[in-house]
């Protein structure tokens, strides 16, 4: 009996959480790198994708991720007045990775109770560079549970449009 609660419990909280956490698990932060300006800045092209993050790794859906993350920060930038341009005098590299990660659960009701489970993480990181000085302009990054066997492109969407939150109009 005690198993079965014990069970029962972790089931509530995990569906708990997937409820309560469905799109607000993400974890994003992003903006104009300090001292920088995009004043002047109207045109962008993508350079090469960066190596995974530190900490993850690169999997068989990572050039899914990375043509449809383009294809949302060419939405984004455009809405902005940015336009792609061979040459452009920004740069705009993407990088993305996945890792397995190990968490233990403290189940309530009894002192040691604890279920172990995995979820996989995912991160996307957009970097803007001014391609003239080669300095970084802008920098974000978005972590977030995701499917291990699929591509979600409506999750890269709410990354990407929250990564450039803050990436201003162009002047």
């Amino acid at each position: 009996m005690h198993r079965s609660m014990k069970t029962l419990r972790l089931m509530a909280l995990l569906a708990f959480a997937t409820v309560a956490g469905c799109g607000s698990t993400m974890n994003v932060r992003g903006g104009v790198e300090h001292g920088a300006t995009l004043v002047g800045h109207a045109t962008y092209e993508f350079g090469p994708a960066e190596d995974a993050p530190t900490g993850f790794g690169r999997q068989s859906v990572t050039p899914d991720v990375l043509a449809l993350a383009r294809k949302h920060v060419d939405e984004e930038l455009n809405v902005r007045g940015y336009k792609k341009h061979d040459g452009g005098d920004m740069v705009v590299r993407l990088s993305n990775g996945r890792r397995l990660v190990n968490e233990e659960l403290q189940v309530a009701g009894g002192a040691g109770d604890s279920e172990e489970f995995t979820e996989t993480q995912g991160v996307l990181v957009v970097d803007v560079f001014d391609r003239s000085s080669q300095r970084r302009l802008y920098h974000g990054v978005a972590h977030d549970v995701v499917d291990a066997d699929k591509v979600d492109d409506d999750q890269i969407k709410e990354a990407v449009h929250r990564i450039l939150a803050n990436f201003p109009a162009a002047s």
